[in-house]
Order: structure tokens, then sequence, then C-alpha cells
């Protein structure tokens, strides 16, 4: 902060010594932290706007009647006379949506499609909290140009990072974000939101500062909970006489031994997720080959359940056996 600048809590601006001019919204640190043994200067806090909420653009106070009302009634529902019709036509409006998001249009339709793709993939509050605080704070350090058109890519590209960063959420694949916005018909797609994040890391060097890439193990403990949630596997479970939980303990305990050989310079360039996907194929056929049954999953079934190709996991599989990883080729 500059020193001629003051920040003025009651308003949430940023205004100047000299002249009083408002230069800037006001961000300040929340007590809020995304995971609960993180250190007291972790990254994952957040920075809240006074006086608004982040994941959508409004004002304080109430809403006067419903939306498009043209006649008001007091309490006991009498009508107001013409005089007081008359003022509560004018201070509706003045309070309206309309109003409200005035000149703000773009950042108020992104918003209400954040909050709709967010519902879809099932991300918590907290969650939502930190997306739109990456939205916002990159739409203000970067020119209108560079995002014109460009808002729901960069919304996208905020959920896969906002994703990444805490560890106790289940991490999304680029693929699962992009179906989820082509599902409620937007032009998103895997290619747009890497080169938006491309173009934008290194303007914003901050929100991009703690991505890492992730392993194939940070995978496993989401597949393996589609895996049991799916219906043809229950029911084979249920056929085959086997306990859930501990099969499902099984899976993560074979899956995590197979990766724990495979080495980083043998993954290559592989899929993270595809080769997880292989690999708790693979730890099915070890399970079934140790308890002398029949094996739960096929590569069609698990290709449908985690909507990945079913040539991808029967390629990586077949990688994994070259290696030696696995005692048996692929089907």
């Amino acid at each position: 902060m500059h020193e001629n600048q003051f920040p003025d809590a009651n308003r949430g601006d940023l205004v100047c010594r000299d002249c009083g001019e408002v230069l800037s919204r006001l961000f300040t640190q929340s007590s809020y932290k995304m995971n609960p043994d993180q250190t007291e200067n972790s990254y994952a806090k957040q920075a809240v706007a006074l006086g608004e909420r982040l994941n959508i653009v409004d004002g304080l106070g109430s809403y006067m009647d419903f939306p498009f009302a043209p006649y008001f009634h007091d309490k006991n529902g009498a009508p107001l006379s013409a005089k007081k019709q008359t003022l509560f036509k004018r201070l509706k409006y003045r309070y309206d949506l309309r109003a409200r998001v005035d000149k703000n249009e773009t950042e108020f339709r992104t918003l209400i499609t954040l909050n709709r793709i967010l519902r879809v993939l099932e991300m918590g509050k907290d969650m939502k909290g930190r997306v739109a605080y990456l939205y916002q704070k990159i739409t203000k350090k970067v020119e209108r140009s560079e995002i014109h058109n460009n808002h729901l890519n960069l919304v996208a590209v905020c959920i896969y990072l906002a994703s990444k960063e805490n560890k106790y959420n289940c991490h999304l694949t680029l693929k699962e974000i992009a179906t989820t916005f082509q599902a409620f018909h937007h032009r998103v797609s895997v290619k747009s939101i890497v080169a938006t994040a491309l173009k934008l890391k290194i303007r914003c060097t901050t929100e991009f500062e703690h991505h890492r890439s992730l392993k194939s193990e940070d995978y496993l403990g989401k597949i393996v909970t589609q895996v049991l949630s799916a219906t043809e596997v229950q029911d084979r479970l249920v056929l085959f006489k086997k306990d859930a939980f501990q099969y499902e303990q099984l899976l993560l305990k074979y899956s995590q031994a197979l990766l724990t050989r495979f080495s980083i310079a043998e993954r290559g360039a592989r899929n993270p997720h595809i080769l997880a996907v292989a690999t708790i194929y693979a730890a099915d056929t070890q399970i079934a080959k140790q308890y002398n049954s029949s094996p739960i999953l096929t590569q069609t079934t698990l290709a449908t359940i985690t909507n990945t190709a079913a040539y991808s996991v029967r390629d990586h599989w077949r990688y994994m056996f070259k290696l030696g990883l696995t005692n048996e080729p692929a089907a």
C-alpha cells in the first residue's frame, strides 16, 4: 500500500490522502483456512472484499417485494396510497437487481454460471469462495482486452487451480471441468482452458505460484470412490459375496503398491489420471489372483465409470505389463 493511500474499512475502499479519490477496492485477509493444519502464513488464506460477496455481484440490504411486482401492499395486505406507491416504485428500482448489476453485467453472468457449475461439480461453499476469489483477483490484474469473451475459460482455470490447492478435495481433471461447462452449452474445452492458463500465467504469478503437477496417487481415492459407487460394481460384489469396505481397502493398498514401483521417469509424459485408472484395473486383477476369485472390474466398465477412453486404459495397462509391474498381459 502506498503511503498516500489509506484504507476506509467502512466502505471497503483504498482512498487517496491528498484528494480523497477512491483508488481501488480494499481486499483484506480473513481468518478462513482452507485446510485446518495449515500454518499462519499459508497461501490458502482468502482475501475478501469488504461489504461484498465474492461469488455474486450485488449489494447489501434486502429486496422489496417480488422482482417485477408493480403494486405494493402494507403488512396487513391493504394497498398503499398513490403517493406511497410512487415512492416505493422509485425505491424498488434503485435497489432492484437490475440497478445493482449496472455496468457489471458480464461479471454478474459469469459468476451466476460459476455457481451453477460448482453445484454440478459438488464443490462446497469454501471452494466456491476460493474460486470466486481467484477470478476476482485475476480480473483486476489483467487488461479487459486480454479476457474479452474469455471469462468462462478464466473461471474454468480458477476451478482447476482451487481444486489442486486443496489436498482434502477430490482433484478435478480438465476434461471433467470442460464437460460440465459444455453441459450448460458453453464453448469451453480442454484446449481453451490450457490456452487461457498459459496466457495468464505470466501476468498472474501469485495465483499460479502454488500450481503443481498432480501424480497418479492424487487420483486414486477419487477413482476408488467412483468405482464403489457404480451400481454394476455393487451388483458384482454381492454376486461374488465380497465385502465392499474390505474390497475398497484392498484396491487402495494394491494400487498404491503398484505406483510405488512405478518411478517418475518410467511414467514419462503419460496422463496421470488415465495411469491411475489403469493401476486400479491392475490392482483388481492382482486381488482376484491373490484370493482365487473372479475380477470385479473390466477395462470397459472402468473406462465408463471414470469417463475415460477404453483404449487409453488398455494402452497404459500394456505399458505397465512391459515394465513387469503386472503378471498377466492385457486381454
